[in-house]
């Protein structure tokens, strides 16, 4: 059952089921389906909770090689697959939950039938072959290692923060505690 879903269609299903426009649902799955490949692009595994996992792994080097000679250009090639959640494959599987195998007796007809081979594989996966410009891909990278350059310093600001605020209420704690101590005597 390879059946396609457009945006349109796919909005219509939005917008009835969760009972919102059809210019908000549209809005929202543009923004969804740009914010995919961008986090693809910087983490390479997107997990949705009961969606499905999403993850980009480069192709062999082989492969990558063949595929730019035939093409005789400079990009990248990387698959992105798509692992369906245990809820949504068993929410698709739901009209059929209740069906068993049953083992044909001898001598009945095959014909007309078309034989469609199960797969062994865990988990149901899709797979698309993507191209990246490699000047593009090498150069976001180097901007993504200067930002992670300056993540550990931010990181220490709160604590930084929090341990000046500790040492100011001890000071004046302590201060104060002297002070009704010498307002005592």
């Amino acid at each position: 059952m390879k059946e396609e879903v457009n945006l349109k269609q796919l909005t219509l299903l939005l917008a009835d089921r969760v009972d919102i426009s059809h210019q908000e649902a549209e809005s929202f799955l543009k923004k969804f389906f740009a914010a995919v490949p961008e986090i693809l692009s910087k983490e390479s595994l997107l997990e949705i909770k009961d969606l499905g996992t999403f993850t980009l792994t480069k192709i062999s080097e082989e492969d990558d090689a063949k595929a730019a000679k035939e093409e005789n250009d400079n990009t990248l090639y990387f698959k992105l697959r798509f692992s369906p959640a245990e809820t949504l494959k068993n929410s698709a599987n739901k009209p059929f939950l209740y069906f068993e195998k049953v083992l044909l007796n001898e001598g009945v007809s095959l014909e007309g039938l078309t034989v469609v081979e199960e797969k062994k594989e865990k988990g149901t996966r899709e797979e698309i072959l993507i191209k990246i410009d490699r000047n593009k891909a090498f150069s976001s990278n180097i901007k993504a290692k200067q930002k992670t350059r300056k993540r550990p310093i931010a990181r220490w600001i709160p604590v930084l923060g929090t341990a000046a605020v500790v040492a100011v209420l001890i000071f004046f704690f302590h201060v104060g505690a002297k002070k009704s101590a010498s307002n005592k005597k």
